[in-house]
């Protein structure tokens, strides 16, 4: 839904397909080589916005556990993207907006929902701002994922994930197709915690896999794409149950943490 002053857009969450932890440099941050999908299915947030004619920012969700509040990074980057936007067009008066998140994708799972949302509000405030050509410039300050969601799809990360690289839709020229089915298990793992977890002497070694997802994705070839899924936080978690007994079909970790998903080869 969308008119001149308001807005709807649905925010969907993302499943790694490849992940490979590289190391971590001098910052403290961890250096990674990701294949991320945009999963469009029935599991998805919803963003509401109005425009205001006063310059305030009132932002509001259906689940306590996000927070909304004046130092969140949603209300961060909202307030940056308001300051910018007047930058850009200083003849325009840039006013407030309301803006209301319905929340549906399981928090601290692994599947980027905060950093959807915040993509979705970025997106729906550059479209009513008429703004919409400095959006990605800044979208990493406030989340790797972030970039990621502005373009959705299918997409190869890097760096710390903020590095995005396009790559083909899923194969399907050649017959067959993957359906994706999100499991939420329940648990909560903050990106840190999973970090902190992990056996960097044990990460990075599944590269050559990736190479041959990304081969397979340019060369519309759906079983390479199935034949090398890996996640390398399933080291972080040691005694969950990953795989299937089913040869068309695999369960793997989503991405840092908590929800996994079932994907099958039709």
């Amino acid at each position: 839904m969308r008119s001149k002053h308001a807005i709807s857009l649905l925010s969907y969450p993302k499943i790694n397909l490849a992940l490979d932890i590289l190391g971590r440099d001098e910052s403290g941050y961890h250096i990674v080589q990701t294949v991320m999908h945009e999963v469009r299915g029935g599991l998805y947030d919803e963003v509401q916005i109005e425009t205001r004619d006063d310059e305030k920012i009132l932002l509001r969700c259906d689940n306590s556990e996000v927070p909304v509040g004046s130092e969140s990074v949603m209300m961060r980057a909202v307030r940056y993207m308001q300051q910018l936007a007047r930058r850009e067009d200083a003849a325009a008066q840039i006013r407030g907006a309301t803006i209301f998140l319905k929340k549906r994708i399981p928090i601290a799972a692994g599947l980027g929902g905060g950093s959807s949302n915040i993509a979705a509000i970025l997106k729906g405030l550059a479209q009513l701002w008429g703004v919409e050509d400095c959006v990605f410039d800044f979208a990493r300050e406030f989340g790797c994922d972030v970039p990621f969601f502005l373009f959705g799809g299918t997409a190869l990360g890097e760096h710390y994930g903020e590095k995005i690289t396009t790559l083909p839709p899923l194969p399907s020229s050649k017959g067959g197709a993957l359906q994706f089915e999100i499991i939420d298990t329940g648990m909560q793992v903050k990106s840190e915690d999973a970090y902190a977890r992990l056996d960097l002497k044990k990460c990075g070694s599944n590269t050559a896999m990736t190479e041959k997802m990304i081969a397979g994705l340019k060369s519309d070839d759906l079983r390479a794409v199935f034949e090398n899924l890996h996640n390398d936080f399933e080291m972080a978690l040691p005694g969950e149950i990953y795989g299937s007994q089913n040869p068309a079909e695999k369960i793997l970790l989503a991405g840092s943490g908590g929800s996994k998903v079932r994907i099958r080869y039709l």
